[in-house]
């Protein structure tokens, strides 16, 4: 799946992001029953799924190159670029594994709920 964002986000909004769109998906894959015969595995986890969200301005252009440019999940690893500052390309910011991630999200989830 593939999203387009418009405004900057930063790494902790951009994995919030990312990770409810994962589990979104995941729920709906793993809940239908006629699904299940061609999942391998089954259930479908982080590891097998691709989210890619990239960040646009509101007016659709791309941000400055020291914003966020785009986060991905693939493979269960979840990776932050922003634009190389000379080349024509996007430069890997950061990495963390789906489950790191996702256990931040809910950490944080839980926090507000008990505030």
């Amino acid at each position: 799946l593939s999203f387009q964002h418009k405004g900057k986000l930063d790494i902790a909004k951009a994995r919030e992001k990312v990770i409810q769109a994962g589990e979104i998906f995941l729920g709906e894959i793993n809940s239908c029953e006629e699904l299940k015969k061609y999942l391998k595995p089954c259930p479908f986890t982080g590891n097998n799924i691709e989210i890619r969200i990239i960040f646009v301005n509101t007016d659709q252009r791309k941000l400055p190159a020291d914003k966020l440019q785009s986060v991905s999940s693939t493979n269960g690893v979840l990776r932050y670029y922003i634009d190389h500052p000379d080349k024509i390309a996007l430069h890997m910011l950061a990495t963390e594994s789906y489950e790191e991630a996702k256990n931040l999200v809910m950490s944080k989830e839980k926090a507000i709920v008990t505030n």
